[in-house]
């Protein structure tokens, strides 16, 4: 490996499940360092970003998979010695190729999996490309039938079991949106906890909220927000991304082109459609994870 280069844990999804506000609470930690950006997706063989229907679309190639490992490094360069190492992308839980890779290259990490009521997230998902990067043109019922990642995002037992076949369990910690709801300070230390950080340290949580649907009134510029910090990164400036979020860029940004959005409730006929996609793979999860989820039934 590259200079002895690691990284100490990875956030893998899901994705609309507490992701970005776990990585943003992290990163109050004085010994933890997050990369810049936070979904490097290097592990991805496909940019789920670009994804409309068919995940094994060849033009839906991520072309972060096929850089060496020096790039991937460069998204912590801001990280001082001694300092706990982490990124978070949400696609990596249910792509088929990412634990492999992941396990490849450093066999010791650690990993995150924040999970959510897998109806709750596809709607959730449906509504993000539907108002936020306009990806989305057909109606949610029809979405559903079509685009199977609204579908195979859910599978969380499917995907964990995958992961399970290159990890140890007790290397990969589980957290429910649920808890972070209800309890996100206990949550939160039991994360500290997991990466052997002090968890006794008083932070500011109130000051993070959880990430809300937004409806961006300029989603071209999105996009192209996108791809700037691969950009950056392939030309050795990913600092100036981490000066950026320092000084809270990203958060002026979305207040200029976005609006909170609140998206109308789910069609119960729907609703029950999902339940029955969705039920056999809960039930496994519910052993695996020694928890009762029927509120997710």
């Amino acid at each position: 490996m590259e200079n002895n280069f690691k990284v100490d844990f990875i956030g893998i999804g899901a994705p609309k499940s507490g992701s970005t506000w776990l990585f943003n609470c992290l990163g109050l930690h004085p010994r933890i360092c997050l990369s810049v950006p936070k979904e490097i997706k290097y592990f991805n063989h496909i940019d789920y970003t670009k994804y409309i229907r068919n995940f094994k679309d060849d033009n839906l190639v991520n072309k972060n998979h096929y850089k060496p490992l020096s790039w991937y490094e460069r998204c912590f360069k801001h990280c001082h010695q001694g300092s706990i190492k982490g990124e978070f992308t949400p696609s990596y839980l249910f792509d088929d190729k990412a634990p492999l890779l992941i396990g490849k290259n450093f066999p010791d990490i650690k990993l995150i999996a924040c999970l959510r009521n897998p109806i709750d997230r596809a709607y959730s998902s449906y509504w993000a490309r539907k108002n936020y990067t306009k990806k989305e043109k057909l109606s949610f019922e029809e979405a559903i039938k079509e685009g199977l990642m609204y579908i195979e995002g859910g599978l969380y037992h499917k995907h964990l079991t995958r992961y399970l076949n290159y990890f140890r369990k007790e290397r990969i910690l589980i957290l429910l949106f649920d808890d972070i709801v209800l309890w996100p300070e206990k949550e939160i230390k039991k994360v500290f906890e997991f990466l052997d950080v002090d968890s006794t340290i008083k932070l500011n949580l109130g000051a993070v909220s959880i990430n809300k649907a937004k409806k961006s009134w300029f989603p071209f510029i999105s996009l192209i927000m996108k791809d700037f910090p691969n950009l950056l990164i392939d030309k050795n400036l990913g600092y100036l991304l981490h000066i950026a979020r320092m000084v809270g860029m990203r958060e002026s940004f979305l207040s200029l082109t976005t609006s909170p959005f609140i998206y109308p409730e789910m069609n119960p006929n729907t609703r029950q459609y999902l339940r029955s996609v969705f039920d056999d793979d809960i039930g496994q999860l519910e052993k695996l994870l020694n928890r009762d989820l029927s509120h997710w039934k």
